[in-house]
This record gives structure tokens, C-alpha cells and sequence, in this order.
């Protein structure tokens, strides 16, 4: 398998997104920012070993389409990767402007970090959440915005 790495920084000092064992040589990457250069490198390997990393290469996304299509419905999905180890993305829509919080509990429902609390748009919203000072376990994470409101776990493995 392999594991694709994208960043902002060609150094990979702020990993946007880090997915592990990918079996495709293709990947497709849903939202990301328009207009942005990313940075990207891959490494192959099996569960023993890994090779070095690749050579970085960049692409620069289309500029946003004003044009695109705005969700119809509220939705939470699951995290990517899940199970990750140690950054996920959670990636949610709106059907239009709402107050949006979204909070990281622990499986016991403390409330450990608040990643969104404001106004936001309509459409598709994708927060990037680093838990490299997390231990390994089951967190839960709540989004709220207007009526709708949705839990779901995710899997923290070192």
C-alpha cells in the first residue's frame, strides 16, 4: 500500500491531509482550498516497512467555481482516515449561513476542544484536526448548526 501526505509548506511543517494505506496509484482529494498551491509526496510499504518518502512534487487547485452547486441538507461524515494516527479530517455541509460549533468530547463527554464556534456560509466545510498531543482512544466529535445536530466517534491509533 502507500500513504500520501498533502501540505501547504514544502517542508510538510502543516499536513493538510495524511491518508494511510491507500491500494490505488490514484487518489482523488475532496475539499480542498481553490486557488492554493499544495505540496504532496508519497511512501510505499507494507505493515513492517516503509519506503523513504518521494520526491516532493506541488499541483495548484482550479479557482473556486462560484457556479458550484450548494448543499441540499445538513450533513456530519466520518472523519478520513479513521482509524489515523495523528491527523483526520471532518468534513460537514450546510445548506445555508448558520451558527456552527463543532466540538471534540472524549468518549466519556468531556469536552476537550472546541474546533469551530462562529457563523459560516452555505456549502462544504472541512476542518483539519492534528491530535499529536492526544493519547490513543475513542474521541467523539458533535457538530451543531441551527437545528441539526449529529455525534460521531473517531479512532486515535499510535
Amino acid at each position: 500500500g502507500y500513504r500520501l501526505q498533502l501540505s501547504l509548506q514544502d517542508d510538510f511543517s502543516s499536513i493538510v491531509y495524511d491518508l494511510d494505506a491507500v491500494s490505488d496509484t490514484s487518489q482523488t482529494v475532496a475539499f480542498l482550498s481553490g486557488d492554493t498551491l499544495y505540496y504532496w509526496r508519497v511512501s510505499a510499504g507494507t505493515d513492517d516497512n516503509a519506503s523513504d518518502w518521494s520526491p516532493t512534487s506541488s499541483f495548484t487547485t482550479a479557482p473556486p467555481d462560484t457556479t458550484r452547486e450548494i448543499p441540499t441538507t445538513f450533513s456530519l461524515r466520518q472523519n478520513y482516515p479513521n482509524p489515523f494516527n495523528p491527523s483526520t479530517t471532518i468534513l460537514y455541509t450546510l445548506p445555508y449561513r448558520t451558527f456552527v460549533t463543532l466540538i471534540l468530547f472524549s468518549i466519556i463527554g468531556q469536552q476537550l476542544v472546541t474546533l469551530v464556534q462562529e457563523e459560516q456560509d452555505a456549502g462544504f466545510h472541512a476542518v483539519h484536526l492534528d491530535m499529536s498531543n492526544f493519547a490513543s482512544g475513542v474521541y467523539a466529535y458533535r457538530l451543531r448548526a441551527g437545528d441539526f445536530v449529529r455525534t460521531m466517534k473517531m479512532c486515535l491509533v499510535r
